[in-house]
């Protein structure tokens, strides 16, 4: 692969985009269940901790997190960003019914927010 194509700023979407072109499933019930458990290994009272901050969740994918974030913590304004927007359709019905959430692609280099528009980021692998 040239250096190049590698350099070019959409290059990394579109082979995302590609990887997800059917997109993915919605989070299931359990599925957040799960991720609430792993989630208060890290942050031990979830509610206390979000209340009232405004969230990024950062590579997002699904929007799991923010999914639980938003659900679990009623006050917490959350934006779950991903590049890929296959991949954030699977949080579309969640976000509808969930006014504290928004989901916005985006690319993580180049972020579509103003300096200081959040309290805290949640940027993770699972």
């Amino acid at each position: 692969m040239s250096s190049e194509l590698k350099n070019r700023p959409d290059f990394r979407r579109e082979l995302e985009e590609r990887h997800y072109e059917t997109g993915d499933d919605e989070p299931s019930c359990e599925g957040l269940e799960a991720l609430r458990s792993d989630m208060e290994l890290w942050v031990p009272n979830l509610a206390s901790f979000f209340r009232g901050k405004v969230v990024l969740d950062l590579g997002a994918g699904t929007g799991r997190h923010g999914i639980l974030i938003a659900r679990e913590v009623k006050t917490a304004t959350v934006v779950s960003l991903d590049i890929v927007h296959q991949r954030l359709r699977a949080g579309v019905a969640q976000a509808a019914k969930l006014k504290s959430l928004s989901l916005v692609c985006g690319d993580v280099f180049a972020l579509p927010f103003g300096d200081a528009s959040f309290d805290c980021i949640v940027a993770t692998s699972s």
